[in-house]
């Protein structure tokens, strides 16, 4: 079953839409076997309206995109991001929902689709980043989770999106987007081994930074 995570409001009516937590600890309370991080965010503006990037755990922050975990709507569609959701019916669908009143989980992109009936869409083939991706099959019945490292020449330099869509379409997707990226790019998945979720990738900035959304298995 794929469900939507996301982390506590802290000011309930007030501007934040959630706080920021560690993906392992988020994952591990909501018992997800596997894990990737889903929309981006912002910093609430100060009074005279500016914005920051210091991201720290318990950060009140505003959901980038549409954010929705078992039929509540935590953070409304943008006109500018695409979406990933499940329907009441558990059907799974990319693009811009017309009913969000029909939509049982729900989380939004960060880079745009990059696959579109199985056509490639993305065209930029300039910057490389770590990215987190999300691809469906064209039956949809197969979701496809990809995490790209990126910023570390010694392990991984990132992808462009253009080659994001090519991975992506590659590896059987029919649809495909790209979500928040960068230092927020983390995958975890239950390793009996270890006793819990561990986390698969090498984030950029050395450890996973703390977000407000994951996408779980």
């Amino acid at each position: 079953e794929v469900f939507t995570m996301i982390t506590d409001d802290p000011d309930g009516k007030g501007p934040a839409d959630a706080k920021l937590e560690e993906p392992d600890k988020l994952a591990s309370r909501h018992q997800a076997i596997a894990a990737i991080n889903a929309n981006g965010f912002k910093s609430i503006g100060s009074n005279k309206g500016e914005t920051d990037n210091n991201w720290f755990v318990d950060k009140p922050i505003k959901i980038t995109g549409l954010a929705v975990s078992n039929g509540i709507t935590r953070s409304k569609s943008s006109v500018t991001h695409f979406s990933f959701w499940i329907n009441n019916e558990g059907k799974p669908c990319m693009g811009m929902p017309e009913n969000a009143d029909t939509i049982r989980e729900a989380v939004s992109d960060w880079s745009g689709f990059l696959l579109h009936r199985g056509k490639v869409i993305a065209n930029s083939r300039e910057k490389l980043h770590p990215r987190t991706l999300i691809g469906l099959d064209q039956s949809g019945r197969w979701l496809f989770l990809v995490v790209v490292d990126g910023r570390q020449p010694e392990i991984s330099e990132g992808v462009n999106l253009y080659e994001a869509a090519e991975l992506m379409k590659s590896i059987g997707c029919h649809e495909a987007m790209a979500m928040d990226g960068g230092g927020s790019s983390s995958m975890l998945a239950l390793d009996s081994s270890a006793g819990g979720l561990r986390l698969l990738n090498k984030p950029a900035g050395g450890k996973p930074r703390p977000i407000p959304v994951m996408l779980g298995i």
